[in-house]
């Protein structure tokens, strides 16, 4: 051991305890108690006298003093700016007001940190009357104590300065470098910026770090096993992670951390020569399955349970959950009461895990999908969030004339005279706006090319793929025959054809079904998204008006007239009341910025009526759309009317020709894209010329709060009433304006019209029809018969009278039951969050500050304002280096160890290994699994690692000044000679008794610094670096801190200065 003695690594009473271990097989350390004092992170034992003792804790205590003092100022000056609301405040903020209101809403985070929001505004005396609605509302006019709940993530900011300094004294640092960790958390930007708001990242690092100091500290008690520190400081630990779990699911990362260090040191007490009993060793698993799993679980559910408690009353977050957990809000408008299901009755149909309605729209699937195969350009059928018309559909039975084999009408439906649905029946699904009916064939789904396509074809139709249009309906646990009743049974609808089920996953469609889910065949009925359940029935009833005449509608308390197909209208823009115009003259060759026109006819906006210019034709789409646009069903046989989703052609009176857009830029307005009319006889546009009919705004919101049975609007247009769009279906542009003239030298002082690819603009983009100027004769419709109301044999009121009456109360949820709901779709939606942000970086691009995030800002001058989410650049790409080093030596010493050569030495090696190995993997638990979401992802969900990075860059310098490089290296025999067993045993037996000593009482460490001769060199060495590391922190923190504070900025020239990498998003220069 002459080696070890001359590296200045003496190990206080080895001798003895090797000599006590060669008496004895094992060291039992239940048993056996070593004769070294107790020593707890900086703190030194009973041997050293009592005024260097006292001295060493004044010293601890002083220092976490100041940077508590130093963490309050810089976390709680100016928390008060800027007094509006900033960046995500907005859902922060609102998530507080509505726990204090009461109301149900929806979030994708868990409710502790949100709940602590809320609490703080309680104790103010805060009542929720704030929505938070954007960024830049007053908090002073509107009378929200924004300071008070401002300061609790400020006080958790500050808190975790000196929490941070602490741990570093745990893990054994020297005192310069605890400073050194201090300083690089204290003066950390992006932490000052995020803890000073309402945001949810401030708890998140909180108790990430408060887990994993807890769990050192019981690391430091495992010499004392089950006496009181030990039992405090491990179910500390659950705690904590449970509170870091509630806040958002990234705090599950620091329980894969605090498990991986669980699981090292079990299996080294596991090991057999440390002598522990099997009995010893299960107490202490289970110990830590109590407190480490157990703990942590129940915590986290606990916020949930506060959760619900709290969150009684209907709000905006209904329409995410099911029938059965909206059932019991107060003033949800759901029954509370499972239903039985007629024949002919209207049906919405819900997916069971996803929660997504069966939906179907007039859209196609378009002709190639993104891997350039090719759809059946069908109806697209599929998953939609939130209750809409669109979602309802009618359920039929089999006509045994065109199937044999389809279901009979059960005895007991026959005497009742009410056909119901039952478990094991042949049904058809009519979607109730575009009467076109569920099939699915043979052409692979959109995103799964091994499941099949899910679409609609048209009533009319229909017998030429009859057999398609049948689903076996299903449900596991009822007997065959049991009547299917809503919210409580599970069914799957299998296709009779083709052995699929009708199936839904969260993989959502790109833009051209407007992000909506996936409906598709899948052929494993196992799967459990194949399973749906119906959530709302009500009968179907007979209504329409058989007057070929206007009818007299009721909408909002007045009457209006609905508009025929075929009338001569006036369209009038609702942006400056213009008239829609054309007439004979056409574009010029050449607009004046010389680009070429169509030099089509001309449609513009014009204020009167000249000869009649102003007066079109609207018209329904015929062949070769008539797929696409089948008969409203209260029109078959009478009057057909405008309705909100008609696909029309707009044909102009006096010219006979019809309104298209085309891919030429329109004249004033190049962006946008040129409108003008062709003749009726032109094949080259007549795809061009079909239009989307959209109401604005949809108006059906409110009938979804009234119980079943309802029946939904018809959505006819009025006159004067009604605001709606008109989209070109080939373009996707809307018809617009934007009140720009054309040229007098062409354009006769009319306004321009062009296609708008901004189509949710809710401007220019609207129109009215405030005149009916004739009504023309319609065409004869086609012979056809309308699908039956209903084959129940009654009417709908006795329908009504019988599902009333076999009603059965909805079964509470279990709290489990609303947790796993709930937490389902969080983990769903998370995913979900994929939508482009111009503020979104890549983890990759974290590492090197590539660029920030904008919080809030006000533009001068004389002044400008701006919060700005970005790191002190000096202690930020610092920490990469010392990540970087710390994997370089540890390579290199398992190298050189191979080779024989120690440069380390057992016990540092050891410390490097636990301490600074610790902190590592948990920067790289909490940074690397970013690389495998899907989600968008910004530079604060870096901020968790961010913290371990620091203090292991901390470590590092401990280790770099102190450790390598002091005195001989150590070599295993002579050259090319390998150990002698007595070498290798000797060095396993120092190891063993060296792990019953604490670090810092083994090595003579003095807070990490060695006390031996070379003792005044470590310590110099030390303090001149980690001095000059906080001058440049101090550097970067006042070039940056007005970027966190919200400071005012006088001079753009500087803040270009300060601009280090050009993607750093300063919104002033």
């Amino acid at each position: 051991m002459e080696d070890r003695a001359s590296s200045g690594i003496a190990i206080k009473g080895t001798q003895g305890a090797r000599k006590r271990h060669q008496d004895r097989a094992v060291l039992d350390v239940d048993s056996q108690k070593l004769d070294v004092p107790k020593v707890h992170g900086a703190l030194l034992g009973e041997t050293l006298p009592g005024r260097i003792h006292l001295a060493i804790q004044h010293k601890w205590t002083a220092t976490l003093l100041v940077f508590t003092v130093l963490a309050f100022i810089t976390r709680f000056w100016q928390i008060s700016e800027p007094p509006q609301v900033v960046f995500d405040e907005v859902h922060f903020g609102k998530f507080a007001s509505q726990y204090l209101r009461r109301t149900y809403f929806f979030d994708v985070h868990p409710p502790f940190g949100k709940l602590l929001f809320a609490f703080v505004g309680w104790l103010v005396g805060y009542d929720g009357h704030f929505d938070f609605e954007n960024i830049g509302d007053d908090y002073v006019e509107n009378n929200v104590p924004w300071v008070s709940m401002r300061a609790l993530p400020a006080l958790l900011g500050a808190l975790h300065v000196p929490l941070c300094v602490d741990l570093a004294r745990c893990l054994g640092y020297s005192h310069a470098s605890t400073i050194l960790v201090g300083a690089l958390i204290l003066f950390e930007t992006a932490f000052i910026t995020q803890c000073r708001l309402i945001l949810l990242d401030s708890a998140l690092i909180f108790f990430i770090t408060l887990s994993s100091y807890c769990w050192v500290r019981f690391y430091l008690e495992r010499y004392n096993p089950f006496d009181r520190k030990w039992w405090g400081w491990l179910a500390a630990t659950g705690v904590s992670m449970g509170c870091a779990m509630g806040v958002k699911m990234v705090g599950f990362l620091v329980v894969l951390l605090v498990g991986v260090g669980t699981v090292a040191d079990l299996w080294r007490l596991l090991d057999w020569r440390r002598g522990l009993s099997t009995a010893t060793f299960v107490a202490h698993f289970l110990a830590r399955a109590l407190c480490l799993i157990a703990l942590p679980i129940a915590v986290y559910l606990f916020w949930f349970w506060i959760h619900f408690a709290v969150l009684t009353r209907s709000g905006p977050g209904d329409a995410f959950m099911s029938h059965k957990f909206q059932s019991e809000l107060q003033g949800s408008g759901m029954s509370g009461k499972s239903l039985v299901i007629p024949y002919g009755a209207n049906i919405t149909i819900r997916h069971r895990d996803t929660s997504v309605f069966l939906h179907s729209h007039p859209d196609t699937y378009p002709l190639r999908y993104e891997d350039n195969r090719v759809s059946s350009q069908g109806q697209q059928v599929t998953g939609y969030p939130h209750r809409d018309e669109n979602n309802v559909w009618r359920i039929e039975p089999v006509d045994l004339e065109h199937y044999s084999n389809g279901t009979k009408p059960h005895p007991d439906d026959l005497k009742e005279g009410i056909r119901y649905v039952r478990n094991g029946d042949i049904v058809r699904l009519l979607h109730h706006n575009t009467m076109s009916r569920l099939l699915t064939h043979d052409v692979a789904s959109p995103t799964m090319s091994t499941n099949m396509e899910i679409t609609t074809i048209p009533f009319l139709d229909d017998p030429k793929r009859y057999t398609e249009t049948l689903w076996r309906i299903e449900t596991d646990g009822s007997d065959e025959g049991a009547k299917i009743r809503t919210v409580t049974n599970y069914v799957k609808f299998v296709s009779v054809v083709y052995k699929v089920g009708l199936y839904s996953h969260s993989q959502a469609l790109p833009t051209w079904a407007y992000g909506q889910q996936e409906v598709n065949g899948n052929k494993n009925m196992k799967d459990r998204g194949a399973q749906w359940f119906i959530d709302e029935v009500w009968p179907d009833s007979e209504d329409g008006d058989a007057s070929s005449e206007p009818v007299e509608e009721e909408e909002s308390g007045l009457k209006e007239q609905a508009i025929p197909h075929y009338s001569v209208i006036r369209l009038q823009s609702s942006l400056n009341g213009r008239w829609l115009h054309s007439d004979s003259e056409v574009y010029p060759f050449k607009y004046e910025d010389q680009r070429i026109s169509s030099s089509g006819q001309r449609v513009a906006l014009a204020e009167g009526d000249p000869a009649n210019f102003t007066h079109w034709v609207i018209e329904p789409v015929g062949a070769p759309f008539l797929h696409a646009q089948p008969i409203h069903k209260d029109d078959v046989g009478r009057t057909r009317y405008l309705r909100d989703g008609d696909l029309v052609r707009i044909a102009h009176e006096r010219t006979s020709t019809d309104v298209f857009t085309h891919d030429v830029a329109s004249p004033n307005t190049n962006t946008n894209m040129e409108v003008s009319t062709a003749s009726r006889g032109d094949d080259k546009h007549i795809k061009e010329s079909v239009w989307r009919v959209e109401m604005f705004p949809t108006t059906y919101t409110d009938v979804w709060k009234r119980p079943p049975p309802y029946r939904l609007p018809t959505r006819k247009l009025v006159l004067r009433g009604s605001k709606f769009r008109l989209v070109n279906t080939q373009h996707n542009v809307a018809l617009s304006t934007q009140d720009q003239p054309l040229p007098l030298s062409w354009g006769a002082g009319l306004v321009e019209v062009n296609g708008n690819k901004d189509v949710r603009d809710g401007g220019g983009n609207i129109w009215s029809i405030p005149e009916v100027v004739q009504m023309l004769s319609q065409p004869p419709q086609p012979d056809v018969d309308l699908p039956p109301k209903q084959k129940s044999g009654g009417d709908a009121k006795k329908t009504n009278s019988a599902i009333l009456a076999d009603a059965e109360p909805v079964p509470k949820m279990s709290f489990l039951a609303k947790f796993v709901e709930l937490q389902s779709l969080m983990i769903q939606h998370n995913a979900l969050l994929t939508k482009s942000h111009p503020y979104q970086s890549k983890p990759i691009a974290w590492l090197f500050l590539h660029r920030g995030i904008s919080f809030w800002e006000t533009k001068g001058p004389p002044t400008w304002r701006q919060i700005y989410l970005l790191g002190n650049p000096f202690g930020w790409w610092s920490h990469v280096l010392g990540i970087a080093l710390f994997a370089l030596v540890w390579i290199l010493d398992k190298v050189l160890l191979r080779r024989g050569v120690d440069e380390v030495g057992g016990v540092n090696r050891r410390w490097a290994d636990r301490a600074l190995g610790f902190i590592f993997i948990g920067w790289g638990l909490h940074y690397l699994p970013f690389f495998l979401m899907g989600r968008a992802l910004f530079l604060h969900h870096y901020l968790p690692a961010l913290v371990f990075g620091y203090i292991g860059t901390g470590g590092m310098v401990d280790f770099c000044v102190n450790v390598v490089g002091r005195g001989p290296s150590r070599v295993y025999g002579e050259e090319g000679r390998k150990p002698s067993n007595e070498e290798i045993r000797r060095e396993w037996e120092d190891s063993i008794v060296v792990e019953q000593v604490p670090f810092r009482e083994r090595s003579k460490f003095y807070g990490g610094i060695p006390m031996d001769g070379d003792n005044w060199r470590s310590t110099w060495l030390s303090w001149l670096v980690v001095s000059l590391f906080i001058a440049i922190l101090l550097v970067g923190f006042y070039l940056f801190m007005q970027f966190a504070y919200g400071l005012p900025i006088y001079d753009l020239d500087q803040v270009r200065s300060k601009k280090f990498l050009s993607s750093w998003d300063f919104q002033f220069i």
